[in-house]
């Protein structure tokens, strides 16, 4: 199966590729796509705060691309890893 690699950081490009998706190309390809970048999540703040930033992220993009499942998640930036004390690994 092929792959479409999207992130929120890239403009209109998941709402363009949830309306694909809509019209059939769901059965072609998985979607890979990216948490937003986490620049406002301190990096020594609650892990809470960080979870909660992905899972935003993540359903904000379901949102954006009408779908209800993605291929693979991938972090925007390396250094968003540490933030939130660690939570946004968790």
């Amino acid at each position: 199966m092929a792959h479409l690699d999207t992130a929120r950081a890239y403009g209109a490009s998941e709402e363009q590729i949830g309306k694909a998706l809509a019209h059939g190309l769901s059965e072609r390809v998985g979607i890979v796509t990216k948490v937003r970048p986490l620049d406002d999540i301190p990096h020594e703040g609650e892990p809470a705060l960080g979870r909660e930033a992905v899972r935003a992220s993540v359903s904000e993009s379901l949102r954006r691309l009408r779908t209800d499942q993605l291929s693979a998640l991938l972090l925007h930036r390396w250094a968003d890893w540490a933030r939130a004390s660690g939570g946004v690994a968790d």
